[in-house]
Formats: structure tokens, C-alpha cells, sequence
């Protein structure tokens, strides 16, 4: 018996060894074929729009991301307009801008000057027989859903759940926008990877209330995969939905130490397909809060554990705070600033996310058929947006953050080092003294 564990040890070692070179060498082919884009350089080639465009006056400003992962943001015609899952063909000069906001639509918008690629007024054109039917139809139902919350809703309650639901923030105004930034819950309306690893965890901890634990976890990955379709099948949803739901289906088996295994394995088999995701803020993001909503709360001991998560104020302040202990680093380097009033504001606001996901989902299905419920149903928004909007106010105006200029590779890794040393010691420590964890 002995010998089968050792052998077993060797196997599993040799196995984890294999993935990582299997993984460096795949880095190596995809990132030694680049070449690097230069100024001024001629691009040809065809993409699927998977976000929607902006219009923005005599303009409509696109995102797209090339085969080698960089994004390019492009400015063209307000006419003819495109669309999500629209396949185009571009044909261009692209150059190297300057800009304060490259980010994905769907992450935080950066507050630092960045490189980023850009195209002006190239020559595009819609391949009509390439266009996907599942990403038109998601489009004519988003479409028509946009439209019922602009009806409906105030201004700012519409853009707010068009936010939350669709990660769509054209409507809503700079200011709120810079209450959302500075009270550190802006991730809320980008319908980011780390939101969706968010609301999964909220709705299986509201579902857990109701319903038996296995039961509640399969109720959630039905959510996960609505809201991936609702929200438009785009790239950010699909990856952090992915490996929500395996996550999920691991722990829907019982197998803490499985939902381990599956977390790496599936950023693994992401990074094997798109080696251009290591750099990926959202798959970032996604990543991270997910094994900090996974692995950060058995720092606790077991009753105390128990106790927040059959708590719903003290699941989401548990859920929360593991999720940005996780991301501080990440969040940090790519943005410059974090909001240490965030860790207030988050508890306080992210409880309104699920009811809104399910009104404002229902909504889009129901307002399809029927549009006079659908705008009853959404009367029933109005009282979470107006607390949601009133915290990010309040709150929005004590700006209380950490800011540095550069964070350097060393230090994210001795803090990531350093979480991990601090969970394992205090499991040691409840071990030692027969605590329950």
C-alpha cells in the first residue's frame, strides 16, 4: 500500500511537471511567430464583433483583439453601423496612440497612460454570409431589452442596470462614473470575468437558503450559463463562465481539493488555446478571485466559516473580502489606484446584484412577449438601484486609496507568497489546537 501512494506521489509530480512544459513550450511557439506591429504598418484582416460598438457623434469607435491577442481600437464612420456578432473585414494602417483608456468595455477602465493600437476611418466591410445566427439572435434580444430599460427606468437607474446586466456604460454620466471608480465597485457595471465569479458565488449562497447544497450548485450553473448568453456571449463572460462552472460542478461533487485541481486545469487548458490570456486582465481577475473566493475563507476555523455563509450579509462580506484580498495585486499594477473604501462599499451593494441579474434578465424574456409586464416587473429595480446609486454617492465622494506609480514583479509575487504562507499557517495552527477547520 505503501509503495502504490509513493508511486502514485512520482506519477502525480511527473504529471504536473509534463503541463508546465507542455504550457512554456506552447508560450514559446506562439509568442517566437509574433512579430511585433509597427507604426504605420497596413493590417488586413476579418473579425466577429464581440462587444458592441460605441457611437459617438459623426464617429463609431470599435474593439477588436487580433490572432496575436493585442487589441486594437478602431475609429470609423458612424455609417453603415455595425454590430455584435457582426463578421467584418478591415483593411487599414494602424499606429501607436497614447491613450488614458484601453481597456477591454468589459474591464475597469485604466487609469494610466497606455501604449495601445489604433486604426482611423479604415475601410470595413460586413461579411453578411460569415455572420454568426447565435450571436445575431443574442443581439436582436439585447437590443430590444436596451430598449424597454431606456423607456422605463430614470436615466441613471436604466444605465445602472444596463451596466450590471450587459456591461454597456455609454449611457451613463462622467460623474457617475467617477463615484463608481473612486468607491471601488466600477467591476459591478463592466460585466467583467470577476464580476460573473461574483454573482455565481452570491446566487449559490442565496440558493443554498432554499434548497438542499447540490441542488442549489446545479440551480447556479443554469444562472452562469443564462447570464453568459443574456450578456452577449462575450470573451471575458465566456472564459470566467467556464471556469465558474467547473469550479462549481467540483464542489457540486463535494471535492474541495477537486475544485483545486479543476481551477488550475482549466486556466491551464485556457492558456494552451490562447496563450495571448496571461496577459488578459480579465482572465486575470477571474483567475484570482475565484481561487480567493475558493481558498481564503479556510483561513477561518470551520464554525466561523459556516456561520458567515449562512449569514446573506456575512456570505457577501466573506465572498467580497476574499475576492479583493486575491486581486489587490492585479488590480494595483494595471490600474495604479485601489480603493481602500471599497472594502465598506462592496458588502453594502453587491447583495442588490442577484435580484437585479434576475429582473433584469427575466425582464429581457418576458419583455420580449409581453412588453407591458416586462416594464411592471422592472418598476420592481427601481428600490435596489436607488440604494445602490445612493451608497455610490455617499461614498463616492471619500476618496480613501492606495496609489503607486509602478508595482514591481517581485513584490506581487512575495504578497501572493505571503496570502498563501498565512493560510496554510493558520490551518497548522487550528490542527495543532484542535480546532475544527
Amino acid at each position: 500500500m505503501i509503495v502504490i501512494i509513493s508511486l502514485w506521489r512520482q506519477l502525480m509530480k511527473f504529471f504536473i511537471f509534463f503541463i508546465i512544459v507542455v504550457l512554456l513550450f506552447r508560450f514559446y511557439i506562439f509568442y517566437y511567430k509574433q512579430h511585433s506591429i509597427i507604426d504605420g504598418q497596413m493590417l488586413n484582416f476579418s473579425t466577429t464583433l464581440l462587444t458592441q460598438p460605441r457611437e459617438k457623434g459623426r464617429f463609431q469607435e470599435l474593439s477588436v483583439i487580433l490572432a496575436n491577442g493585442e487589441r486594437v481600437f478602431i475609429r470609423a464612420n458612424h455609417f453603415p453601423l455595425f454590430h455584435y456578432g457582426q463578421t467584418i473585414y478591415i483593411s487599414g494602417r494602424v499606429h501607436k496612440t497614447i491613450t488614458p483608456d484601453i481597456s477591454n468595455q468589459n474591464d475597469q477602465v485604466l487609469d494610466r497612460k497606455r501604449v495601445a493600437l489604433s486604426m482611423f476611418l479604415p475601410q470595413i466591410e460586413a461579411q453578411k454570409k460569415d455572420q454568426n445566427n447565435i450571436l445575431a439572435a443574442t443581439y436582436i434580444v439585447r437590443q430590444k431589452t436596451i430598449s424597454l430599460y431606456r423607456n422605463t427606468l430614470p436615466k441613471t437607474h436604466a444605465s445602472l442596470l444596463l451596466g450590471i446586466v450587459f456591461g454597456i456604460k455609454e449611457d451613463m454620466s462622467n460623474e457617475f462614473m467617477d463615484k463608481l471608480r473612486i468607491s471601488g465597485v466600477l467591476h459591478v457595471v463592466a460585466a467583467s470575468g470577476m464580476n460573473v465569479t461574483l454573482v455565481a458565488a452570491f446566487v449559490s449562497n442565496l440558493f443554498i437558503v432554499f434548497f438542499k447544497r447540490q441542488y442549489a450548485l446545479i440551480l447556479t450553473l443554469f444562472v452562469i450559463a443564462f447570464y453568459a448568453v443574456f450578456s452577449g456571449l462575450e470573451a471575458s463572460i465566456l472564459r470566467a463562465s467556464i471556469m465558474g462552472g467547473l469550479v462549481f460542478s467540483a464542489q457540486i461533487m463535494g471535492r474541495q481539493v477537486l475544485s483545486w485541481y479543476i481551477v488550475l486545469l482549466t486556466g491551464w487548458m485556457m492558456l494552451l488555446f490562447w496563450p495571448y490570456l496571461l496577459f488578459d486582465i480579465g482572465f486575470q481577475l477571474s483567475f484570482a478571485a475565484t481561487l480567493g473566493i475558493l481558498f481564503l475563507p479556510k483561513a477561518l476555523p470551520l464554525r466561523i466559516e459556516k456561520f458567515l455563509i449562512n449569514s446573506p450579509i456575512g456570505a457577501d462580506i466573506l465572498t467580497t473580502i476574499s475576492a479583493q484580498l486575491a486581486t489587490i495585486p492585479i488590480l494595483l499594477v494595471n490600474f495604479g489606484t485601489y480603493s481602500l473604501i471599497s472594502l465598506v462599499v462592496n458588502p453594502l451593494v453587491l447583495w442588490v446584484i442577484p435580484p437585479l441579474m434576475v429582473i433584469g434578465s427575466f425582464v429581457g424574456v418576458i419583455g420580449l412577449f409581453i412588453p407591458i409586464i416586462g416594464k411592471f416587473i422592472l418598476f420592481l429595480s427601481i428600490p435596489f438601484l436607488s440604494y445602490f446609486i445612493f451608497i455610490t454617492q455617499f461614498f463616492g465622494d471619500i476618496p480613501i486609496g492606495i496609489v503607486i506609480e509602478k508595482a514591481s514583479v517581485p513584490i506581487i509575487i512575495g504578497y501572493y507568497c505571503l496570502l498563501v504562507s498565512i493560510v496554510m499557517g493558520l490551518k497548522q495552527i487550528y490542527a495543532k489546537k484542535n480546532i475544527d477547520r
